[in-house]
């Protein structure tokens, strides 16, 4: 299951539209529109226009740790001075948020006590609704597109691999997102 906890069985519509009710509620309510718009204000701020997947904010705990048995659990994989490898194998540079880690740092909140997969709490602690932060959540980490790219060195003419959305194009998409998600957006800058 992706960290947004949804999942591809849900087996009854209504359950599912009272769900996007819920989201909808939550999007246009005053809390939420007032979020989005502190969101595109942090997305605007940034001093580098990246956004990361899986994780609130790269800090070296959580899921930045080696092992497979050999002994070498709880140490994160160090690849630069300032990098690190998540146990997938992504390398994300120490510091690097995601859209909600993004408004929780700029806030000041401590993010490495939250739990990125537990919506309920990083909700509580944006004040925001659960909803919403899922929402968010499975737009940051799972609404880009996979980019696929030819092997060139290969004998097998159709012969591809799959590369995942850059930092940038995602901090591009999810700050599209959020304007789109503005009521009277057209008043916002693109």
């Amino acid at each position: 299951m992706s960290r947004s906890g949804y999942t591809d069985d849900c087996d009854d519509p209504l359950a599912e539209g009272r769900w996007r009710a819920a989201v909808h509620r939550a999007i246009q309510g005053k809390r939420g529109q007032a979020f989005l718009r502190e969101a595109l204000s942090v997305l605007d701020a940034m001093p580098e226009k990246r956004l990361i997947a899986k994780d609130l904010v790269v800090d070296g705990h959580g899921e930045y740790v080696y092992g497979d048995g050999w002994g070498f659990y709880g140490e994160p994989v160090i690849v630069g001075a300032d990098e690190l490898c998540d146990k997938n194998g992504y390398v994300k540079a120490m510091g690097e948020v995601c859209l909600l880690g993004a408004v929780g740092r700029s806030r000041g909140l401590d993010m490495t006590a939250l739990d990125p997969h537990d919506s309920e709490s990083v909700a509580d602690a944006l004040n925001i609704a659960d909803a919403m932060a899922r929402e968010i959540v499975f737009w940051n980490d799972e609404g880009g597109m996979s980019r696929r790219v030819p092997i060139p060195s290969t004998a097998e003419l159709r012969a591809y691999i799959w590369l995942p959305e850059t930092p940038e194009r995602r901090w591009s998409r999810m700050r599209a997102w959020v304007v789109k998600q503005i009521d009277n957006a057209d008043e916002v800058q693109s």
